[in-house]
């Protein structure tokens, strides 16, 4: 049996890896946590071909977000990518300034607890997996005011 795929985390808050990493595991999502750009860099070189998703702060210490996705798509990782970020706007304008690295990256906010953000980040994987079409995981067991904006259902064509 194939080991599972995880979930590498990059945040400089060791709060905040520890909350997602522990929310993640209990929706049985397996994770591995860095708190700067050269240990992300480190544990992806090392690891790549045992994540399915990169989650990763935009701003800390050795590189930002930024750096570990240009990183990423260079060595022709194709997974997953979800910034998180307490300020949309830098993220966004990098967004425009590199339309072709960031086509398919979600991004998701900071700041709305760690159920929210964990939430949305469970949705994604759902809907980039396929693994559950209706009701998403957050509707299944969380506590009523974890909602988040709705994503688009996957395109059919595709």
């Amino acid at each position: 049996m194939a080991a599972q795929k995880k979930i590498l985390l990059v945040d400089d808050s060791p709060e905040v890896l520890d909350i997602c990493a522990e929310y993640l595991a209990d929706y049985g999502e397996a994770s591995d946590t860095a708190q700067n750009g050269d240990e992300a860099k480190k544990l992806f070189d090392r690891n790549k071909a045992d994540y399915k998703l990169l989650l990763t702060d935009w701003e800390y210490p050795g590189g930002g977000g930024l750096e570990l996705i240009r990183h990423a798509r260079e060595e022709v990782w194709d997974q997953a990518i979800v910034v998180m970020t307490g300020n949309p706007e830098k993220f966004n304008a990098a967004k425009m300034a590199n339309p072709r690295l960031f086509h398919d990256i979600d991004v998701v906010i900071k700041g709305e607890g760690g159920k929210r953000l964990v939430n949305h980040v469970l949705d994604i994987l759902d809907r980039l997996t396929n693994r559950i079409k209706e009701p998403t995981r957050r509707e299944n067991g969380l506590p009523s005011g974890s909602a988040v904006t709705p994503l688009p259902p996957p395109d059919p064509k595709s």
